[in-house]
C-alpha cells in the first residue's frame, strides 16, 4: 500500500514570487506512522528545547522531521518554481 502527502507555500524569494512544494511518499504500508513523526523528532530534542509556553514554529526543522522518518519506507521530493 502506498500513500502520499504534500504541503505547499507561496511567497517571495529575492523579490520573486515562488511556490515551494514538499512531498512525502510512503511505501510498504508506513503511511499511518507519518502523523506521529514530529512527536518522534521533538522527543529527540527535548533537552535542547526551552521550557514554557511559546510558539513552536522554529523548534523543528524539515530536515529534523525527515531524519525522524529513518527506518520507515518513505521518499521525499521538494520542488520550487516561480509563479
Amino acid at each position: 500500500m502506498h500513500g502520499a502527502m504534500a504541503a505547499g507555500v507561496t511567497g517571495l524569494k529575492e523579490g520573486k514570487a515562488i511556490r515551494r512544494r514538499w512531498q512525502v511518499i510512503a511505501n510498504a504500508g508506513d503511511g499511518p506512522f507519518i502523523p506521529a513523526v514530529p512527536a518522534r523528532a521533538i522527543v529527540r530534542k527535548l533537552k535542547a528545547v526551552d521550557p514554557g509556553a511559546r510558539p513552536c514554529l522554529s523548534d523543528l526543522t524539515l530536515q529534523e522531521i525527515e531524519r525522524a522518518m529513518a527506518g520507515l519506507s518513505v521518499e521525499f521530493a521538494t520542488t520550487e518554481k516561480e509563479t
